[in-house]
């Protein structure tokens, strides 16, 4: 527990008097204390992508006379992606800003079956740069709708799907299967 004082010595018809205001100040310090390791992670969550930015970036300008179109385009791809993982980042961390600042959060109903769809549209090429296949099924007459807000919904789908990109091996497949079980 931490404790933080702020006393005054009496003067005058006081003097010999010591008069402390005590106050438990251990939120304050776990709250700096997770800022302190917030900052850190994004730290390094953001270095990573700019990283992989530049080293494609510099590869490009410094070798692309002598790289086929085929590699010339996979280090475009590589930039691309890095941009998307830095602007999902950026994003989380304007989310968690809105929190904190109690901004309204809009909840509506959604189908999660054709945001599915348009996420896969997104980052086919992505998969096709590591010759992946990605399917998708929905079961539940093609419906599953939930209560939710859009953003946070569309940012969950581009993170699973790019996460089964980035994991899944060459020539893997990423099969997505939405509602129940069969």
């Amino acid at each position: 527990t931490h404790f933080d004082a702020d006393c005054a010595f009496g003067r005058g018809q006081h003097s010999g008097y010591i008069v402390c205001s005590i106050r438990n100040i251990s939120r304050f310090v776990e709250a700096g204390r997770m800022r302190d390791r917030f900052i850190s992670m994004v730290n390094h969550e953001l270095r990573t992508p700019i990283t992989a930015i530049t080293l494609s970036s510099n590869l490009l300008h410094t070798y692309y006379a002598r790289m086929t179109d085929e590699k010339r385009l996979a280090k475009i791809q590589q930039i691309i992606h890095q941009a998307r993982v830095m602007t999902d980042l950026i994003e989380s961390i304007l989310d968690l800003s809105r929190l904190d600042t109690s901004e309204e959060r809009v909840f509506t109903h959604l189908d999660v079956c054709p945001m599915a769809h348009e996420m896969i549209s997104e980052l086919q090429e992505s998969a096709e740069s590591k010759h992946q296949q990605i399917s998708i099924t929905c079961t539940a007459d093609n419906q599953c709708k939930i209560e939710a807000n859009e953003q946070d919904i569309r940012r969950i789908w581009r993170n699973l799907i790019g996460n089964a990109i980035k994991y899944t091996p060459e020539n893997g497949q990423i099969h997505v299967r939405i509602g129940g079980m069969t």
